[in-house]
C-alpha cells in the first residue's frame, strides 16, 4: 500500500517568497534609477556652471615685432663710344666713329625699411576670479531648478566652484538621494533598521578658458 502526499499548498509559499524578492528587486531598480538621474543631472548642472565659468576671462598675448630691411641693386645707365678702325692702302690707320650703346653698370645699394613684422610668442587666458565664481554658482542653480535635484527626495548639499589654474575652473557638487521604495520595504518586511536612507552623490567637472584670437 503506498502513502501519497499532498502537495496542496505547496505553491503558495513559493509565490509568496518569489514575489517578496521580485518586490526587492523592483524597487531596488527604481532606487538605483533614481540615483543614476540625479547623477546625470549634477555631471550636467556642474558641467554648465564650470563652462559658464570659464568664460568669465580675459585674452593676453606675448608679441614680438621684427624689423626687416630689404637691400636692392641700383644700375646706371652709361653710354659706351667706339670707334671702327682700319688701314688704308697707304698703311696709315683709319678710325671711324661707331653708333654709341647703353650699358648698365651698378651704381650703389638701395636699401628699403619694411613694416615690421608682428608674430605671436605666446598666448593665454585668465580667469576672472569673482566674475567667474559668480557665474559658475548662478548657473549651476538654474540647471538645478530644472531637473531631478531639487525635486522631493533629493537635497543639493555642497556647491563648489573653485580656481584650480589661472585659467582652469572646477565646480563640485554634493547631493543627497533618499531611497524611497526599497528601505520602506525592507523594514515593513523584514523589520531590519540598518538599510541606507540615502545616498551622497558627488560629481565635478573642470573647464578651460581659451585665449581669443586676434
Amino acid at each position: 500500500m503506498k502513502i501519497r502526499k499532498s502537495e496542496q499548498g505547496s505553491v503558495l509559499p513559493m509565490f509568496v517568497m518569489g514575489s517578496v524578492v521580485m518586490l526587492l528587486i523592483l524597487f531596488f531598480v527604481f532606487d538605483i534609477g533614481k540615483i543614476r538621474m540625479v547623477q546625470s543631472d549634477a555631471y550636467k548642472a556642474a558641467d554648465a556652471a564650470s563652462l559658464a565659468g570659464a568664460s568669465q576671462s580675459d585674452s593676453y598675448e606675448q608679441v614680438n615685432y621684427k624689423q626687416v630691411t630689404k637691400r636692392e641693386a641700383v644700375y646706371r645707365t652709361e653710354t659706351v663710344y667706339n670707334y671702327d678702325c682700319r688701314y688704308d692702302s697707304n698703311d696709315k690707320k683709319v678710325c671711324v666713329r661707331v653708333p654709341p650703346y647703353s650699358i648698365e653698370v651698378f651704381d650703389h645699394w638701395k636699401y628699403t625699411t619694411l613694416p615690421a613684422q608682428r608674430t605671436v610668442v605666446d598666448n593665454w587666458a585668465e580667469i576672472r576670479k569673482n566674475d567667474a565664481l559668480k557665474a559658475a554658482d548662478e548657473i549651476f542653480w538654474d540647471n538645478a531648478n530644472e531637473s531631478s535635484l531639487t525635486e522631493s527626495g533629493q537635497q543639493v548639499q555642497t556647491v563648489n566652484p573653485t580656481l584650480t589654474a589661472k585659467d582652469k575652473i572646477q565646480v563640485g557638487t554634493d547631493v543627497s538621494v533618499q531611497n524611497v521604495y526599497f528601505p520602506s520595504f525592507s523594514e515593513g518586511f523584514f523589520h531590519t533598521k540598518d538599510v541606507p536612507k540615502s545616498v551622497l552623490v558627488h560629481k565635478e567637472s573642470e573647464s578651460q578658458a581659451k585665449p581669443l584670437k586676434w
